[in-house]
């Protein structure tokens, strides 16, 4: 408990006295149990393949570590049709199901980012690890194409490349596409 001498002033200063030591040793041992936790927290998130980067300045974008940038390969569209179209590849959409449906590059297999954990188990029967896949999101400003090759990295996938641009570039490039797909 805390305690103000009647208002004294020493040098200027209130006097402080603590009537017994209680206050500080729950003030030590949080602050200890803070450090630990915050240690603990730093070591798992750097050990985790899915960790956050504890450097924004040193990743192209929030959330997606430079190690994984390092691993990554990046195309133009017309390149990866190329490579697709001779058997090299697989294209890989991950928009939403929806934008997937309306329209998509042709041959591409549907991913999404935001339902990857639904998505992912029959993805991985059709695509097997060792596989190219060229993966392609909305467009220049989407950052959904790096996450999901963050998570394919984490599962084993190693040959990944990201389309530049997008499903935006690959329209504008007058690529082929399919649409129209019910369901």
């Amino acid at each position: 408990m805390l305690m103000v001498e009647n208002t004294a002033w020493d040098n200027g200063e209130i006097i402080v006295r603590f009537e017994n030591n209680a206050f500080w040793r729950e003030g030590v041992r949080i602050t200890i149990i803070l450090a630990i936790s915050l240690g603990l927290a730093l070591v798992v998130n750097v050990k985790h393949p899915m960790g956050l980067p504890l450097h924004l300045n040193k990743v192209k974008r929030p959330g997606i570590p430079g190690w994984v940038w390092a691993k990554l390969h990046h195309t133009h569209p017309r390149s990866a049709l190329e490579q697709v179209a001779k058997g090299r590849g697989t294209l890989v959409d991950v928009r939403d199901a929806k934008e997937y449906r309306n329209d998509h590059a042709q041959k591409a297999l549907n991913l999404p980012y935001h339902d990857f954990n639904n998505t992912y188990p029959h993805f991985s029967q059709t695509v097997p690890v060792g596989e190219p896949l060229f993966i392609y999101c909305y467009g220049t400003a989407c950052g959904l194409s790096p996450r999901v090759a963050k998570r394919l990295l984490a599962l084993g996938y190693t040959n990944l490349t990201i389309v530049k641009r997008g499903y935006e570039a690959w329209k504008k490039s007058g690529l082929p596409i399919e649409d129209g797909i019910k369901g």
